[in-house]
């Protein structure tokens, strides 16, 4: 039954993944705009938008119990650490140079500080896929758990501040 479980959610994240991919990378005919179907850059952008949706609605368990507002879930932490190591995986790949201008509170810093960038992205994927591999060994409201947790917390914020608008 676990298995079946957890396979039905990889299944489910890989889907949903691969839809928002094509949807973000196919271009209409034409070049866009006729239709209402988003340019390239638009899609790109709400790609990303929608990748940063999923990943803060599975931090928000975890973050809930950092705060003391939730009960501590061994299975629902350890779901949510892996599908927020699954998603920080992919940030790197939603900020494309054709979705810099737009509807978006990326800054221009997201491209124009490329390794500081990429710094970022990578304290985030190193920080979440740790946390993930914590809560393998240790599924317990831990201090270990609260500093792994911290970590990424701390590296979305080191994110938001440098390169996300308010």
């Amino acid at each position: 039954m676990k298995f079946r479980s957890a396979w039905s959610t990889c299944a489910l994240m890989m889907g949903a993944t691969l839809a928002l991919s094509a949807a973000a990378q196919n271009a209409p005919a034409g070049g866009g705009g006729g239709g209402g179907r988003a340019n390239p850059a638009e899609q790109a952008i709400e790609y990303r938008k929608a990748l940063f949706t999923v990943l803060a609605r599975n931090w928000a368990p975890i973050a809930g119990v950092m705060q003391g507002r939730a009960e501590y879930n061994a299975a629902a932490v350890a779901k949510n650490a892996d599908r927020v190591a699954m998603l920080a995986g992919i940030v790197g790949e939603v900020f494309p140079e054709t979705s810099k201008d737009g509807n978006t509170k990326a800054k221009p810093e997201a491209w124009t500080d490329k390794a500081g960038f990429a710094k970022a992205v990578k304290d985030m994927e190193d920080s979440s896929a740790a946390l993930a591999a914590l809560v393998k060994k240790d599924n317990t409201n831990s201090a270990a758990f609260k500093a792994a947790a911290t970590k990424v917390a701390d590296s979305c914020k080191g994110c938001h501040d440098g390169y996300r608008a308010k």
